[in-house]
């Protein structure tokens, strides 16, 4: 009896170690499980920040390009359409004046044959006169008319010119100016995304749109459930990084 239940009570000692061993092995899983996924999660958010300020940068470039290259073209568009219609007002203008020379060589010509006409048909001939200097004002009138609007819209195109173009200076200077205020770590920081940025363009295998590519071939043609797992997590980035 002694020797049995000296074994009982080794073996229920044994067991209470043993699961003592396995609570105390599970607890500190568990604590290195929790504290490798904080550090995970705080990587993955760091490099969610640093991408997004990089893709930021990268659009911020883009679009300065694409206002340039704009830019240029509306001044060159502002300039046809100038010249189009400098071109527009003479030609009005001189279909004008010969039209308005016409009509006061015909006054001319009139107001002679008036004075050698017979007396009965004078008031006849001087109604027409007057009709016709009457419609002649009105012509000279409509002429001015004509070269005030051209001169207005002339003035308003060039003033949303000026305009536009101080508007583009005062943006590159206060670019310029927050780009000179960055401390020394925010350069270190940029530089480094700029040369990961290079060695991403030098390998296109890098890219989202590549690993992304890549991940949906796995998913439609890959039978092998660890290289199905990697396309998931690769689509999850690259669904979590375009939402940025």
């Amino acid at each position: 009896q002694a020797a049995a239940r000296g074994y009982a009570l080794r073996e229920h000692i044994r067991f209470v170690s043993l699961s003592a061993t396995v609570i105390q092995a599970t607890f500190r899983r568990q604590l290195a499980r929790s504290s490798f996924l904080q550090k995970k999660n705080a990587a993955t958010y760091i490099q969610a920040i640093t991408r997004g300020f990089f893709v930021r940068d990268e659009f911020e470039l883009y679009h300065f390009a694409a206002s340039e290259i704009q830019r240029v073209w509306r001044g060159f568009a502002q300039f046809c359409d100038y010249f189009v219609h400098i071109e527009s007002a003479v030609k009005i203008q001189c279909f004008l004046r010969k039209h308005m020379a016409i009509k006061k060589s015909n006054d001319l010509r009139l107001a002679y044959y008036v004075d050698e006409c017979f007396y009965n048909r004078k008031a006849c001939f001087i109604q027409r006169a007057y009709r016709t200097h009457l419609h002649q004002r009105y012509l000279e009138a409509s002429a001015r008319i004509i070269q005030k609007l051209v001169r207005s819209y002339i003035q308003r195109r060039r003033k949303t010119a000026v305009s536009r173009g101080v508007k583009r200076l005062q943006a590159v200077f206060r670019a310029k100016r927050i780009r000179r205020r960055r401390n020394k770590k925010m350069s270190v920081i940029v530089n480094r995304l700029d040369a990961a940025n290079r060695k991403a363009r030098r390998d296109p295998k890098l890219r989202i749109g590549y690993r992304t590519r890549h991940a949906l071939k796995v998913v439609q043609n890959s039978k092998s459930l660890a290289d199905i797992m990697d396309a998931v997590k690769s689509l999850e980035t690259s669904t979590r990084l375009s939402q940025l």
